[in-house]
């Protein structure tokens, strides 16, 4: 099962990694080989998770174990820190919040946390990466307040754009969220405004459907005030997908 949330980092291929360490040898010496290297590792175990090849519980933990302590200190690759984040991502969701032992909920909490840190000391304006981080710490269980400074500065530096919205919404509409989204109503009600206002009517439609009680009652408020003619076609598909329609 391909991880959403990922960056998509198939197009990196061998004949690319080839290329660029032999650029290195001759640039940069043989430190940062070493240091390229690693994160060519990183990044082909991304790949796999991906395309759902590495998802395996006990792979996963040890493949963090090793790196645990190098988070932060890899340096600031582009993709080698977006890849060490989703990796972070992909053990912080394999073991309930409940498993809090050493090697699964609490160590990997701390090491999901670290990647997003990381992340964000290479990238501070990644949007993304801020929305990664406050959902690693509620989960972790950080104070609702500090989880939302986190969440705002997603808000601030990718305000609009589809596809954090959309993961957004997952996160605020989730069982664990929903406090949350109680206490950023602006923010989250903005988000609500821009997804039914603006996205189409069958993913709108798909979301009211799959959300729960609380879910649906956010929802048909923003429908409720919609154009007449976009209001009517979003209940319309509402309807057909509850009587399981396409």
């Amino acid at each position: 099962m391909r991880r959403s949330g990922m960056v998509n980092l198939r197009d990196h291929t061998a004949a690319t990694l080839t290329f660029l360490l032999a650029v290195f040898a001759a640039a940069v010496g043989s430190t940062n080989i070493i240091r390229f290297a690693s994160d060519w590792d990183i990044l082909e175990y991304a790949i796999a998770l991906q395309d759902g090849e590495g998802d395996s519980n006990g792979k996963l933990v040890a493949f963090l174990n090793d790196r645990r302590s190098g988070a932060a200190a890899q340096g600031c690759s582009d993709l080698a820190s977006r890849a060490r984040m989703a990796i972070a991502q992909a053990g912080f969701e394999a073991f309930p919040p409940a498993d809090a032992d050493e090697n699964n909920g609490d160590g990997l909490a701390a090491h999901a946390i670290a990647a997003a840190a990381a992340r964000l000391a290479c990238n501070p304006l990644d949007g993304a990466a801020w929305l990664q981080l406050a959902k690693f710490r509620l989960r972790a269980g950080a104070p609702l307040e500090a989880v939302a400074a986190d969440l705002r500065m997603s808000y601030l530096l990718a305000p609009s754009e589809d596809w954090i919205v959309e993961a957004r919404l997952d996160f605020l509409m989730s069982p664990a969220g929903f406090d949350l989204a109680k206490l950023m109503e602006a923010n989250f009600n903005g988000d609500l405004r821009t997804f039914v206002g603006f996205e189409p009517i069958w993913s709108i439609a798909g979301r009211f459907v799959k959300s729960d009680s609380k879910g649906q009652a956010v929802l048909q408020h923003m429908i409720d005030v919609q154009p007449d003619a976009r209001r009517t076609d979003i209940r319309k598909a509402i309807d057909r997908l509850k009587g399981g329609g396409p």
